[in-house]
């Protein structure tokens, strides 16, 4: 089962580093892996809408913001919102600002978006590869003084995205596909 471990054995490994034993053991490559580990996570979760990573919630106002929107409501902290997908059933205009979402869409609103996965056994193979990919890029020029590696490993990881989406995209058919003169061209 996947860990911070074999996650920071995989970054370690992408950059030519010596592996750890453990995450929480007291070497050089762990203290720096863990350094960056956190603020790695959030980023390539909200980097996209990994499907492994996705959670829904019907959320009630919290209140009315000063100007432009009617009503305002705060992102779940349970998942913790990392990225708001959409607003299911709503062609409302929306907006996030802080941990506030602004929109005129009456209460409750349905939110999908992406929740901060802190539970590696519980993530997709691809988000553990772009993971793993995103945190040596966060360290290669630490533990390597290579600014080459490190311009090397961010295009394998937007590569990496880049298939990512792909596969996540063909994980499902959209409630609301319908046809229209432009699809029934293909036909």
């Amino acid at each position: 089962m996947p860990s911070k471990t074999t996650i920071f054995n995989a970054a370690l490994t992408h950059i030519g580093a010596g592996l750890v034993s453990a995450a929480d053991e007291n070497s050089e490559e762990a203290k720096v892996c863990r350094a960056r580990y956190d603020q790695v996570l959030d980023a390539t979760l909200r980097g996209h809408p990994w499907n492994s990573a996705r959670a829904r919630k019907a959320v009630g106002s919290s209140g009315t913001p000063d100007f432009e929107y009617a009503k305002q409501y705060t992102l779940p902290p349970d998942p913790f919102c990392l990225r708001v997908i959409d607003l299911y059933d709503s062609e409302e205009p929306w907006v996030v600002e802080g941990r506030l979402l602004l929109t005129d869409a009456p209460a409750p609103i349905k939110l999908r978006y992406v929740f901060r996965l802190t539970n590696p056994g519980l993530m997709d193979a691809l988000l553990l590869e772009a993971l793993s990919l995103h945190l040596a890029v966060s360290i290669a020029y630490k533990q390597s003084d290579s600014s080459r590696l490190e311009g090397r490993l961010w295009d394998r990881y937007v590569a990496w995205l880049r298939m990512a989406r792909n596969v996540d995209g063909q994980e499902g058919i959209p409630k609301n596909f319908f046809e229209s003169e432009i699809t029934a061209v293909r036909a």
